[in-house]
């Protein structure tokens, strides 16, 4: 079972997210957060269709995207997506776990070391379209997953993130898995060079309710979750 906690789809009163104007003429795609396909269940653990093509098309909401360069979109972050859907499908859920899942974006970027280090990048702001529309959006500089697969029965739970730049060019992603502490060391740093509004004094703690998880050491497996067939 894969739980993620999707609030865009119960928030009331949002007055401030994206729209077509902002990213009208500006080549970046509306890059999902939690993912269509992840929602959708498919194609084996989808318990029931229509409620799973209901919760897939749920997250076509811009409280549920960022803009993300159209390569890196397409192209290294939905292999990810996948190979953590497989993770889920081959690994944690038949060993009776739960897999907890926690999407984001950050304006630092990553650099090519082991582990990545923290790096300030320019921010860019998607300018409106019309240009009198006061609204506009900053792009993120990267791109995280965090993962915690928790055993129904109180055994070792184990962790671990994803991590990628945001941009066009496949070479400067440097996409991949790191631990969560790693990602909490980044996201730490990322409060401080942008000087984010939300002071965290005692650190980033992406799992504050679970203890003495373990890292998932092995690679998440590369073959990607099945996708469904194309219709002819």
């Amino acid at each position: 079972f894969v739980y993620i906690i999707s609030l865009f789809t119960y928030l009331q009163g949002i007055q401030h997210q994206g729209s077509n104007g902002i990213y009208a003429r500006q080549q970046m795609d509306r890059g999902h957060l939690f993912a269509a396909l992840t929602s959708s269940g498919l194609p084996q653990i989808a318990p029931n269709g229509q409620n799973a093509a209901n919760s897939a098309r749920s997250t076509y909401q811009y409280t549920n995207a960022v803009p993300q360069s159209p390569a890196f979109n397409r192209g290294q972050w939905r292999i990810w997506e996948g190979r953590i859907r497989t993770y889920a499908v081959d690994i944690c859920i038949p060993a009776q776990g739960t897999l907890y899942l926690i999407t984001g974006a950050s304006f630092v970027g990553i650099t090519n070391a082991s582990p990545p280090q923290a790096a300030q990048v320019p921010i860019t702001t998607l300018p409106p379209q019309p240009l009198n529309n006061p609204a506009a959006i900053d792009k993120p500089n990267s791109m995280w997953t965090a993962a915690l697969c928790l055993p129904a029965q109180g055994g070792q739970s184990y962790s671990f993130a994803v991590i990628g730049n945001n941009v066009q060019n496949p070479a400067a992603m440097f996409t991949q898995q790191i631990t969560v502490a790693q990602l909490e060391a980044i996201l730490q740093a990322d409060i401080g060079i942008n000087g984010l509004k939300r002071k965290m004094e005692e650190g980033v703690n992406l799992f504050p309710g679970i203890n003495n998880f373990g890292n998932y050491n092995s690679e998440l497996p590369k073959d990607k979750y099945p996708e469904p067939e194309e219709e002819e």
